[in-house]
């Protein structure tokens, strides 16, 4: 039972670890696209028209990556919190029911 259970937190670290490489790969790939978006057309001489497709297709695809990349992050939260938060509450709940009522001992 015991590794089994030491299987799992490895296997939780483990996928974290490659949820927070591809956030970070994307997250690059994100500063590069804004970058482009910025930069605009690496023609030589581009043209209007040019330069409103970059701006068009990186604006697309910036849409895309942050939208990829607040997947990956939830992801990892989810993964990380779901061992701890539970374990918390039931922390407090438990506290706040063991301590004693100083105003209904008063009363008594």
């Amino acid at each position: 039972m015991r590794s089994r259970r030491l299987n799992l937190e490895m296997l939780k670290k483990a996928v974290v670890a490659l949820l927070g490489v591809i956030a970070v790969f994307v997250a690059a790939l994100l500063a590069l696209d804004i970058a482009y978006f910025v930069h605009g057309s690496l023609e030589e001489f581009p043209t209007v028209e040019d330069h409103s497709k970059v701006r068009l297709v990186t604006a697309l695809v910036a849409i895309f990556l942050g939208f990829f990349e607040s997947i990956l992050i939830a992801l990892i939260c989810c993964i990380c919190g779901s061992d701890r938060r539970p374990q918390e509450s039931r922390d407090k709940i438990e506290k706040f029911f063991k301590r004693p009522n100083v105003e209904r001992s008063r009363r008594l």
